[in-house]
């Protein structure tokens, strides 16, 4: 099965996230993609790997959990990847960053672990409001400039997510697997 490891975040953000997910596919009706997907708000850890046996994944995640307190996270103003994903900008605290780069050479001793090229230590934090854009970024982020807020979290859970098929129009379909909240 494949899974990817993230943290899921909370209100107020998780309400403003899905308010702007929304928005933007009924400004935008080809922009679907992440509305469909409905993923729990979040930030991602590790993007998808592939495994039959998550029991010693589980094992690390609970230990790492029980080990590491929350940490403060920033959250707030727009960015892009390119012409095709645009999100909202996530920035850790130096804590977090080092307690995720210790979360990154946990997972790394799982010799069987894939690794894509923005993945591990090379992670850019965000929180997607439309993907699969192919060239209507500019309109996207023009029409998000006055709504953006700025808000204070954490990185306070390894939250994993499974892949469950495919949603009607054709994207992958996660849910929650399991969540680790930290001490």
């Amino acid at each position: 099965m494949r899974y990817c490891l993230a943290n899921v975040l909370s209100a107020p953000f998780r309400d403003y996230h899905w308010d702007l997910v929304c928005s933007i596919a009924a400004r935008f009706p080809r922009l679907i993609a992440t509305k469909e997907q409905a993923i729990p708000t979040h930030f991602t850890l590790k993007y998808g790997f592939e495994t039959d046996d998550l029991a010693q994944v589980e094992g690390v995640l609970e230990r790492f959990a029980k080990t590491h307190t929350p940490m403060p996270v920033s959250i707030g103003g727009f960015d892009r990847f390119g012409e095709d994903v645009v999100f909202v900008k996530i920035a850790l605290s130096e804590t977090a960053k080092k307690t995720f780069d210790e979360l990154i050479d946990t997972l790394h001793r799982f010799p069987w672990m894939q690794w894509q090229q923005h993945d591990g230590k090379n992670l850019h934090f965000h929180a997607t409001i439309a993907e699969e854009c192919k060239g209507q970024d500019g309109a996207v982020m023009e029409f998000v400039k006055d709504k953006e807020q700025h808000f204070k979290t954490r990185f306070d859970n390894v939250t994993i997510f499974v892949e469950t098929g495919k949603t009607q129009h054709g994207y992958r379909e996660w849910k929650t697997h399991k969540r680790f909240d930290f001490s």
